[in-house]
């Protein structure tokens, strides 16, 4: 199966890629082949990430790395505020965006 995702372009300008991980996160979804999709609740294998998103689909970015003159920076977070929509709380990332606000 094709994803349109799969041929992102790297986007010409410094990137900055800050995700969570080390939390329960679903992966793969498992569908019975005897069903349409829509008719069947699939199953979910469990996979690390943010709770939401994949480890494997959070570091995406990093396949622009090398690939564009702009750099790809790329940090990952674990912890209470490592959560998908709570990301923005943690201080560490706080920290970060004011650090390369600051250095602009």
């Amino acid at each position: 199966m094709f994803c349109m995702f799969q041929k992102l372009e790297p986007p010409e300008v410094e990137v900055h890629c800050l995700h969570g991980i080390g939390l329960s996160t679903p992966g793969v979804l498992v569908y019975n082949s005897d069903t349409a999709w829509y008719d069947h609740i699939p199953s979910v294998v469990g996979d690390d990430g943010d709770g939401t998103v994949n480890r494997r689909s959070l570091r995406g970015c990093l396949r622009w790395d090398g690939k564009q003159s702009a750099p790809v920076h790329h940090r990952e977070f674990q912890g209470t505020y490592a959560e998908h929509l709570r990301l923005l709380q943690n201080p560490e990332v706080m920290v970060y965006i004011a650090s390369v606000v600051n250095s602009s």
